[in-house]
């Protein structure tokens, strides 16, 4: 596929083309959505052993400058003041509606914030931050790529590479020098499964890949798997679980809401009512013995033919070999058990709603070796 310009690319461009990736136009780059294997196969082998994934189109921002962590807490509902070094954290960005601008992964470095946000948000995220921070210094990384490794076999493959990782529990990272290089480490992940996030300069990472894949074990994914993966883990995707008219709660994110009185971010007067009187509709699990592929917009109805929701996410999951969708309906009608029907292309289709995630997370969370 041709490149209008050098913009529309990561830094692996050239190695997708070379195991033939099939593309796909996300947040304006070309991404892969498969290889050769196909969506299943990839999903299935990160489930199994370990796939790596180009997340490179995704903002990496610096945040460093006088009160930074101060001013920054203002704009989030999770406190951050107290986190450890290279320690990193899952919160929102939220408006004065209490929907949210951004979910984004914070980092604290060396007196200084690492961000992660969404690429399709991320000129809007630094313009907002330059709005609403005074004497900060924004650095969005471009020369920076980013790779995910994830599946049960991670540990073992990067032991092959460097050493120091196998410490690291989820949520924290470590920075390394790998060939006079500086990396960013940290064990997370966006599949549900054990797995490290590696930030590392433009000019290093098709080295880096290269030696990855000559280990057996680690496969290419694309973004079809990775969102498949995602939907089976119960993980929320920006733009279908989270929008600027969707607010954390609604989403099921309350656990990253600091609940205390002096606690004020935009929005959090909408945020914290909610918190006590329960949103008007809620985020589900919901799962189908039928095999066919909930869509997003696809619209829920109650046993009597009455819209209750909508489907913002859905796959036909290859794991548990079953429908599943995250959704959104009537509070009342999210109860665990309760039966719902999909209209697909008028057809009505039964599911019935289940705890999430779909597929239990296998994070490392102890200091126990992982592998």
């Amino acid at each position: 596929m041709p490149l209008k310009n050098k913009n529309d690319a990561t830094a692996l461009f050239s190695l997708h083309q070379q195991y033939e990736a099939n593309f796909v136009e996300f947040s304006g780059f070309q991404m892969p959505l498969h290889y050769a294997p196909g969506i299943l196969n990839e999903h299935i082998h990160t489930r199994q052993k370990c796939s790596l994934f180009d997340v490179s189109h995704m903002g990496q921002i610096d945040l460093s400058g006088m009160d930074v962590v101060k001013q920054f807490e203002a704009l989030i509902p999770t406190d951050i003041n107290n986190l450890a070094e290279n320690r990193s954290v899952y919160s929102v960005l939220t408006n004065q509606y209490g929907g949210v601008i951004d979910d984004l992964i914070i980092t604290k470095r060396n007196n200084s914030l690492r961000l992660i946000v969404n690429a399709i948000n991320k000129s809007k995220v630094v313009d907002y931050l330059k709005k609403s921070m005074i004497d900060v210094s924004i650095n969005l990384l471009e020369e920076y790529s980013l790779i995910a490794l994830q599946g049960p076999m991670s540990e073992k493959i990067l032991s092959k590479i460097f050493k120091g990782h196998e410490k690291l529990v989820f949520m924290n990272g470590l920075p390394i020098s790998f060939n006079n290089q500086d990396f960013f480490i940290s064990r997370s992940g966006y599949t549900g499964e054990d797995g490290f996030e590696i930030s590392l300069p433009n000019h290093a990472v098709l080295n880096f890949v290269s030696q990855l894949l000559a280990f057996d074990d680690v496969k290419l994914a694309g973004l079809g798997a990775r969102d498949s993966l995602r939907i089976e883990a119960g993980l929320c995707l920006y733009g279908n679980e989270l929008s600027a008219t969707i607010t954390p709660v609604k989403a099921k994110l309350s656990w990253l809401i600091t609940r205390h009185s002096s606690n004020r971010f935009p929005g959090s007067e909408i945020i914290f009512n909610e918190l006590l009187n329960e949103p008007n509709v809620t985020k589900i699990g919901v799962t189908s013995d039928e095999k066919f592929i909930p869509r997003k917009d696809t619209v829920i109805n109650d046993v009597s033919g009455k819209k209750i929701g909508i489907v913002s996410s859905g796959c036909f999951s290859p794991i548990l070999q079953k429908s599943i969708a995250l959704a959104f309906v009537e509070y009342n009608h999210a109860h665990l058990g309760n039966e719902i029907y999909f209209d697909i292309r008028g057809k009505s289709r039964p599911g019935k709603v289940v705890s999430l995630p779909f597929i239990s997370h296998k994070y490392i969370k102890t200091n126990k070796k992982a592998s």
